[in-house]
């Protein structure tokens, strides 16, 4: 996970911190390996939003499920630099209220450049 992404204990990448205070907060885009696709921080730095709503999934294999549209809450994925490494990845969610702020919750834009350049993400 320390190469990959931005979690509770990794707030120095050269050294470190095991004890590390977390009101460090997120890191910069980038400061860690891309994935298979080239995108950034695929795993911690922050939550994400997703489209799907809450809801009980189904028991068999779904691609994009949605949810029902007039939930009440959204589902987040990918952990935050407040979890710890094994709540780093996209299966692990967590649920939240659209009208909610929090500074571990994000979303991501992604922009589409010439392969000749490296790939472009940021968090806002």
């Amino acid at each position: 996970m320390n190469k990959v992404g931005r979690y509770y204990w990794n707030g120095d990448l050269e050294q470190p911190d095991w004890d590390a205070n977390t009101s460090s907060g997120t890191n910069r885009v980038g400061s860690y390996k891309a994935n298979q696709w080239g995108l950034y921080d695929m795993h911690g730095n922050v939550y994400e939003w997703c489209l799907d709503w809450v809801y009980k999934y189904p028991t068999e294999a779904v691609t994009d499920p949605t949810g029902n549209a007039d939930g009440e809450k959204r589902i987040v994925r990918g952990g935050s630099w407040e979890n710890y490494a094994r709540e780093c990845r996209s299966a692990y969610y967590n649920i939240v209220k659209p009208s909610e702020r929090y500074r571990f919750l994000g979303f991501r834009i992604v922009v589409p450049v010439p392969w000749s350049l490296p790939p472009y993400t940021t968090y806002f």
